[in-house]
């Protein structure tokens, strides 16, 4: 009888254990959602250094807290959490996510050739993986940043051609991505043409080329003011600055 009943209290113990431990990753995705990455990040930590630091999940826990990590631009410590996934979980479900992670973070710093390295590696390993078309089309936008704009859109076709239903599919069909093969300065992006047309007025006084690039997304019309077109990457940083200081929000395209 005795047996019985710590028998009964450690599966109790067992049950009240789990959902615990469920709940509290439900309450890291949630924040991760809203994009609380902060949160993420403590509460993951939190759970790391709990002493039973065994339990099954372990390796999502290192996952969720990487790419918080990643959204804020700790670039280190996100590369850290995804080696130790590929590294110390061999059988995880998420090790190939985690690869593709552990890419992404070279390509958020800017190494692009590092990023095109690793991303190759990943293709040539697992071409029919569900990660696939994503590493597809980041090896077309390393081409593009390293202004390698037949490479670039051999790539974007691939991802069009062989994962025709892919959410990144889509997005290079509704923006037109690899059409263009030059970089540029994007200093607004507009749902009323007119908008567009009075920046670009403006902006016509003392820049050239500026143009307008309408874009449609889900089914909305987005009108995109541009300035230049270069041939070198640097050369469109310089005007992004130059831009900037004059007070208009710029990014470099692509």
């Amino acid at each position: 009888m005795q047996k019985k009943s710590i028998f009964l209290i450690f599966i109790i113990f067992a049950f009240l254990n789990s959902s615990s431990w469920a709940e509290q990753f439900d309450t890291i995705e949630i924040s991760l959602l809203k994009e609380d990455y902060q949160a993420v990040i403590e509460n993951c930590t939190r759970l790391l250094q709990d002493p039973s630091i065994q339990r099954p999940g372990l390796d999502r826990i290192f996952y969720l807290r990487g790419i918080a990590y990643s959204k804020t631009q700790q670039i280190s410590y996100a590369r850290e959490d995804f080696q130790k996934i590929i590294s110390e979980f061999p059988k995880s479900k998420l090790r190939l996510e985690a690869k593709l992670a552990l890419a992404d973070t070279y390509f958020l710093e800017g190494d692009y050739q590092t990023a095109q390295v690793e991303y190759k590696n990943l293709i040539a390993n697992f071409p029919k993986e569900n990660i696939a078309p994503a590493v597809l089309f980041r090896l077309a936008q390393c081409a593009q940043r390293l202004g390698n704009w037949e490479e670039a859109k051999y790539y974007f076709q691939q991802v069009q051609l062989k994962w025709q239903k892919s959410p990144e599919a889509r997005l290079v069909e509704e923006l037109k991505i690899g059409e263009e093969a030059f970089f540029c300065v994007q200093v607004g992006s507009f749902t009323d043409r007119n908008n567009a047309e009075s920046l670009m007025e403006k902006l016509k006084k003392d820049y050239y080329p500026v143009y307008i690039v309408e874009i449609k997304k889900s089914g909305e019309s987005f009108y995109r003011v541009r300035v230049g077109r270069f041939g070198i990457r640097k050369d469109a940083e310089d005007l992004a600055e130059r831009l900037k200081l004059e007070g208009f929000p710029t990014r470099v395209c692509p």
